[in-house]
Parts: structure tokens; C-alpha cells; sequence
């Protein structure tokens, strides 16, 4: 399995919140799953009780990354939750272009409990500056059926295995794990799992090529019983098993 890290990055936190406001809206772009809604009432019961004022969220859901880009330039967002390899993703500068607000670090405490690793990764910093703190980290995992494979799989090459072309699903949208499953199935060393100068060649790119082209289908936004459904093997997002 390999850890799939989200980040919350403050966009143009619009918390103008005018004296004589009867409720005040903040606009939250996520994932699907990550405001239940027995949760999404206990903060907006909190933040009435602790300070007085009756504060709205607003949720709407991506099916991808690419999502999140309009929405941030049009601003008409106040949060997001992007994935890592997104905050410098020269396709859409999110940081370089100002589209990202610097996070106000001071005001939340709990940050100096998060490993080093992930609080001071250098895709959340610029110029001093810190544009995401992480929320969330979860599996992206194989998954196979029981009734069609009698033993567990021991190695993500079983995806390259003829016997299964036609028979799995991949996910469609974060281009990046499917590229660190062939980085993973054919044994390259963990610091090339995430260099492009390591995994740019012909033959890395045969292997990735191969398992697009063989694959039965691909899940959007997150994988459900329906996209599994059928096939023999899954890559999947650990919030949907």
C-alpha cells in the first residue's frame, strides 16, 4: 500500500464577516467523505456556542484534482484540500500565481504535533512562507477478489500479469499513484519512486503504458462497490472499503 497525504490549503480566506451579519458562509471545496454531516453541525454548533456567531459551511465536492483550479481562480472557494504533488504542479501554479493565501501558522497549535516530515515538506513552503498543513493520510491499496483469486497477491506486478488483462479498474484522476504502482511493481529504489529523471525512460514508460492500456476501466473521484464490481483486481482509495 502506499500513503496518499491531503493537504488543507487556505484559499483567500474570505472571513470578511460583516458586524451585522445574521450568518456567515465558508465556502469548503473537498473530497467526497471528508465532512460527514454529523460533523459539518458539530463545528457550526461549536463556533456558535464558543463565539456568539452563526457560521455556515458550505460543502461541494471535486471528482479530481484538476477540479480544484477554476474554482481557486474564480474565488469562489475559501478552503480546499489539495493533494501534495499539486501546490507546485507547474500546470497551475498555485502558489508562484498567488491563487494560495500563507497560512497564519501561530493560530493553529496543534501543528507542532505533526512529524517534521510532513509539517516542513518543502511542496508546503515558499519564501518563508507555509501554504498547507496536513489533515489526512490514508492507503491507496489492491484490492482483489476472493472469488476469483484464491491466493493474496504479493506484489503490485500482479497487475501486469496477462491473465488479468481486462480484468481490473484503476483510478483515473491522480495520474501520480499510478505511476509510483509501476515504480513499486518493477523494484525501482525508494528515492526514484518520486524523481521523473529516474522514471523517465522508454522502459518505465512501456510498463506504465501497459497497465493503462490493460485495464478494464477507471474510477473517478473515489472508487465504489460498482467499479469493482466484475473485475478480478482494484487499485483503490482506502476511504471507500
Amino acid at each position: 500500500m502506499r500513503g496518499m497525504l491531503f493537504i488543507l490549503s487556505a484559499h483567500l480566506l474570505c472571513f470578511s464577516w460583516p458586524v451585522y451579519a445574521q450568518e456567515d458562509v465558508l465556502r469548503l471545496l473537498i473530497w467526497e467523505g471528508y465532512a460527514p454531516v454529523k460533523y459539518v453541525r458539530e463545528f457550526e454548533r461549536q463556533i456558535e456556542e464558543k463565539y456568539g456567531r452563526r457560521v455556515r459551511l458550505e460543502i461541494s465536492f471535486v471528482d479530481g484534482s484538476d477540479d480544484f483550479y477554476a474554482p481557486i481562480r474564480k474565488k469562489s472557494v475559501d478552503l480546499v484540500t489539495l493533494t501534495h504533488h499539486y501546490f507546485k504542479d507547474e500546470r497551475f501554479n498555485y502558489i508562484a500565481a498567488g491563487l494560495l493565501l500563507p497560512i497564519e501558522t501561530r493560530n493553529l497549535p496543534n501543528l507542532q504535533n505533526v512529524i517534521p516530515a510532513l509539517r516542513e515538506a518543502d511542496y508546503l513552503l515558499s519564501n518563508g512562507n507555509t501554504y498547507g498543513v496536513p489533515i489526512c493520510q490514508g492507503p491507496y491499496g489492491l484490492a482483489y477478489s476472493t472469488e476469483k483469486i484464491e491466493r493474496s497477491p504479493k506484489s503490485w506486478k500482479v497487475f501486469w500479469d496477462s491473465k488479468y488483462r481486462g480484468r481490473y479498474t484503476l483510478g483515473g484522476n491522480e495520474y501520480l499513484y499510478n505511476v509510483i504502482m509501476t515504480a513499486l511493481a518493477w523494484n525501482y529504489p525508494q528515492d526514484a519512486i518520486n524523481n521523473y529523471n529516474a522514471l523517465n525512460n522508454q522502459n518505465f514508460k512501456d510498463k506504465l503504458s501497459e497497465l493503462a492500456t490493460n485495464a478494464h476501466s477507471f474510477w473517478t473521484g473515489q472508487d465504489t462497490a460498482a467499479d469493482l464490481s466484475g473485475n478480478s483486481l482494484a487499485a483503490v482509495w482506502g476511504d471507500s472499503l
